[in-house]
């Protein structure tokens, strides 16, 4: 991913913060037209294309044009687990053409997707003032070659968990969760919930200390409190 289609995703795209989908899809449109790799032999025709159909997949989904609008470059590790990673290496140029046109006179077999999973993800004081990365193992039903039967298979999950997030902020890794015959696989979110503390505890972005304290010691000269 370059620099321009993590942040720059509207000039990418030459479309303004007001405009809407119809507006993104005909930019998208003649953009992708004029870089498509089988129409355009120029050296970085590919790449430019690919830049284009990723900015174009930001700003089409609710979810990723919200974390894109809304925290801008502080939202890079939000945005990139939002992102599918399989959407680079996956990149053949007829088939995302037709993809993002509606082309294509093939059966794509894809289900409809599962139910998003949700899993809470306790994190202490000390994590969440400094920044950590989690590592969550989970375990996921998964489509054997069949196509009929399921295998239980593990994988870790790495949730970064910026400095400063609060209670409440999701984390949403695509197509991880359980998969069944009738349905792919499912999204898991991690919902962020504070570990209670024996001394501490957030108020927003202040952390408090609650003292307590004798009428004495208040009224002692060498008693210093702010």
């Amino acid at each position: 991913h370059s620099k321009e289609t993590q942040y720059n995703l509207l000039p990418l795209l030459g479309v303004s913060p007001d405009s809407n989908e119809d507006e993104i899809k005909k930019a998208y449109r003649k953009l992708a037209l004029k870089f498509h790799p089988d129409k355009n032999s120029d050296a970085e025709a590919e790449d430019k294309f690919k830049e284009i159909a990723e900015a174009y997949e930001i700003l089409t989904d609710p979810k990723k044009r919200n974390i894109y609008d809304q925290f801008g470059e502080e939202g890079e590790d939000r945005l990139f687990i939002y992102m599918d990673p399989s959407f680079s290496s996956s990149f053949h140029g007829s088939d995302y053409f037709d993809i993002y046109f509606g082309y294509t006179g093939r059966e794509d077999g894809q289900h409809h997707q599962s139910k998003v999973e949700l899993h809470e993800l306790l994190v202490t004081l000390e994590e969440v003032m400094h920044g950590c990365t989690k590592h969550v193992k989970i375990t996921r039903k998964r489509l054997n070659p069949d196509g009929r039967s399921l295998r239980s298979e593990d994988k870790v999950l790495n949730v970064v968990v910026k400095k400063g997030w609060r209670a409440g902020t999701k984390i949403t890794f695509p197509r991880e969760g359980n998969e069944t015959p009738n349905k792919g696989p499912a999204d898991i979110t991690f919902i962020l919930k504070d570990q209670e503390h024996p001394q501490y505890k957030r108020d927003g972005a202040n952390i408090v200390y609650t003292a307590k304290i004798t009428l004495k010691e208040v009224s002692c000269s060498d008693f210093i409190y702010n």
